[in-house]
């Protein structure tokens, strides 16, 4: 057993996630910096919209107990915000619900494998969509590594990369910390019976 102190943040999980992943050039990592926001709307509307809720839910009860018949208008209003929202990312997205990746995933970073080699240093794009909650977020990491996985039993060769989160909107953040929360509350539930 190593000495060495976890020098990690957050709790890690193996998970099944759509994903996104895009290495950059240093000139695109610049414009996508420049354009994070932007970009993350497109991938984090969502989110954005579930964090607003909940950071509003106390004034909605207040509405609620004073005036119902407000807060159900509001309330159909919220449904169909996020109606459109969804159609809106599913138009556009790049992440599939049919293509999913095995990944172990942290608010601080992700690994996952796959079938080419990516340079340690470089600064990508990433994008996921857990499950079942179908939240996704957006953010950009730098490859940390990329090693060849030496496995018999699969042809394909295939590539362990490691990317550190550099830049991940504290919503999103809050969302993966959630979700990995709920996924150890179902494995401690499934454990004990």
């Amino acid at each position: 057993m190593s000495n060495e102190p976890n020098r990690r943040k957050y709790l890690r999980v193996d998970d099944r996630v759509s994903l996104h992943f895009q290495p950059l050039s240093e000139s695109e990592a610049i414009n996508t910096a420049a354009n994070f926001e932007i970009r993350r709307m497109e991938f984090s509307l969502k989110n954005h919209l579930v964090h607003g809720r909940e950071q509003h839910m106390p004034h909605m009860r207040i509405i609620e107990k004073r005036h119902p018949e407000i807060a159900s208008y509001l309330k159909f209003l919220e449904k169909q915000i996020e109606s459109l929202s969804s159609q809106l990312i599913d138009k556009d997205h790049c992440l599939s619900v049919d293509d999913r990746y095995e990944v172990n995933l942290s608010a601080e970073g992700i690994r996952f494998y796959m079938p080419e080699q990516f340079k340690s240093g470089d600064i990508a794009e990433i994008a996921i969509m857990v499950y079942p909650s179908q939240a996704s977020m957006y953010a950009l990491g730098k490859i940390i590594r990329s090693e060849k996985v030496e496995d018999e039993s699969n042809s394909e060769t295939l590539w362990r990369t490691a990317i550190h989160f550099t830049r991940l909107h504290e919503e999103d953040r809050e969302m993966l910390i959630k979700h990995i929360h709920q996924l150890q509350l179902a494995e401690i539930r499934l454990s004990h019976g």
